[in-house]
């Protein structure tokens, strides 16, 4: 497999890390478990070790993949739900449907403050956020097979 980068793959194909022919990807957070905990660690968290199930994101990690989203990407990856909580059948049900497609769902009354948050950090950053966006990368080295994505790569600099 030729090493290069692969504009336009969205994220949750990334992560399943099964957008190529290859074996299993050495990625960051792989590589993280590994060095830090143990290689049965990073085996387990493989996300194509047989029988493998994503952890369940949190709030925090919801907020900061909407956020992301609205920052470098195209706000697609949320689904807003016109509800003032979860606490009823019918917005747990449609929260579920929106899990199931892939995306984040997220109140539609907390999709304000994200927004503020995502265009002060538009502001802040001005020119570093011109790039291309979100690019995934495979590469071999040493006989292993490495993914990363890059959040922006301009020709002065990569932003990760």
């Amino acid at each position: 497999m030729a090493d290069g980068f692969w504009p336009n793959l969205p994220a949750a194909t990334y992560h399943a890390d099964r957008w190529h022919n290859g074996p299993p990807a050495l990625s960051q957070s792989l590589a993280n478990a590994l060095l830090q905990r143990s290689p049965a660690h990073a085996w387990h968290e493989c996300p194509r070790r047989p029988g493998f199930v994503a952890a369940t994101a949190t709030d925090e990690m919801d907020r900061g993949s909407i956020i992301h989203d609205l920052l470098l990407g195209d706000g697609s990856c949320c689904v807003e739900l016109p509800f003032d909580n979860y606490r009823t059948k019918e917005a747990q049900a449609e929260k579920a449907a929106v899990l199931a497609a892939g995306k984040v769902p997220m109140l539609a009354h907390k999709m304000g403050d994200l927004r503020r948050v995502a265009n002060e950090l538009t502001k802040r950053l001005g020119s570093a956020l011109l790039g291309r966006y979100e690019l995934a990368a495979l590469w071999e080295r040493d006989g292993v097979l490495r993914r990363g994505r890059l959040d922006i790569l301009c020709e002065e600099r990569i932003t990760d």
